[in-house]
């Protein structure tokens, strides 16, 4: 049950990010951040959360990539982090460090 719910919440991450490259602005110069005003949501009792994120060292040509999980109390449960010898896209950065969450998550 929980594999089915991890490749959904990919799945739905997939089809989201290719439906945001058309609404949102593009930051390809990086003179301005981009401001998020999303808050984190507690999961359900039982429950855990993920937060993915990705950084790019194109001069270097590494992608660091990382996620921590949480429960419902916002405590930190479990994480991840990796360092790879490409610089990927974001799209491809957040997809990969996405499975990856999935599979720790799946494992344990």
């Amino acid at each position: 049950m929980l594999g089915v719910q991890l490749k959904l919440v990919g799945l739905r991450l997939i089809i989201g990010m290719s439906g945001m490259q058309s609404i949102m602005p593009s930051n390809d110069d990086h003179d301005a951040p981009l401001v998020s005003t999303n808050r984190w949501e507690k999961p359900r009792i039982g429950g855990l959360k993920c937060n993915v994120d990705v950084a790019f060292f194109v001069s270097a040509g590494r992608t660091a990539t990382g996620a921590c999980f949480r429960n419902n109390s916002g405590e930190f449960t479990a994480g991840l982090t990796q360092c790879h010898q490409l610089t990927l896209l974001t799209e491809e950065g957040e997809t990969w460090t996405l499975l990856q969450a999935m599979n720790e998550a799946k494992s344990r």
